[in-house]
């Protein structure tokens, strides 16, 4: 294969994908490594990439004015979203008073959630069902339901937020740019999740590495306002801004 043709390459897939690794790269494309790291380094000095410590990433942060509904959101990046879950789920202490919100990743959350010695506030009708399902003790947001999301929003979900003091929130995202921090296209969304992680010690994002980089219409809150727990190979400069747990996928 050509230079151009694996510049092409490479370009093509990180626009698919946002974030690439040097061992996704290899893989995917049949380059050795050392080709692959050179090729990233070339790259990088023709500004149409960020090298990063292990692979690469967009230059510039996207801006994603859509939002599609759960169900479908779930199903992309599943693995990854799933060992995200994975790890968030071992979080969970006894005696916590937890938030989850309504985004696909912490979806995921309810197979591997099995403490049930915490106690679980959401605005997901998907979440609530799953977790009552399996015995916890779970409560639900009041307000009304937005189709797309099955979440609670509105003033309704927003003013029991203020009545609450959680231990830990778990919410997801959208997008995530260090300029505008997490990110959400949905007014009424954004607002319940502002709100809910006012009312947490502890807040953590899961995040897998597409939403890196991208901006969406409505600002949640910074960066620094949240952990991260996102998989390996995100950009140094979000390492700078805010912890950043990083699980192997």
């Amino acid at each position: 294969m050509l230079a151009e043709e694996r510049f092409a390459a490479i370009l093509q897939l990180l626009q698919e994908k946002k974030t690439v690794t040097v061992n996704e790269l290899t893989k995917t494309l049949h380059i050795s490594e050392s080709t692959i790291r050179r090729d990233l380094v070339s790259l990088h000095k023709m500004k149409k990439l960020r090298k990063v410590h292990g692979g690469a990433t967009l230059l510039q942060k996207e801006y994603a004015p859509i939002e599609n509904d759960v169900t479908q959101r779930s199903q992309e990046h599943i693995e990854e979203k799933r060992r995200l879950a994975q790890y968030a789920a071992t979080l969970i202490e006894p005696h916590d008073f937890i938030y989850l919100d309504a985004g696909s990743t912490i979806l995921h959350m309810a197979e591997f959630i099995e403490e049930k010695d915490a106690v679980y506030v959401t605005n997901s009708l998907y979440l609530s069902e799953r977790l009552a399902i399996k015995g916890m003790k779970v409560f639900i947001l009041a307000g009304e339901i937005k189709a797309k999301t099955m979440a609670v929003v509105g003033l309704g979900a927003v003013s029991a937020l203020q009545k609450y003091n959680f231990t830990k929130a778990f919410l997801g995202t959208n997008g995530i740019t260090i300029e505008n921090g997490f990110t959400t296209p949905d007014m009424e969304e954004s607002y319940v999740k502002c709100e809910a992680m006012k009312h947490a010690q502890k807040c953590y994002v899961l995040a897998d590495a597409s939403k890196f980089n991208l901006c969406t219409a409505m600002s949640t809150a910074d960066i620094s306002d949240a952990i991260i727990i996102t998989s390996k190979g995100i950009p140094d400069e979000y390492k700078e801004e805010t912890e950043i747990i990083e699980v192997a996928i």
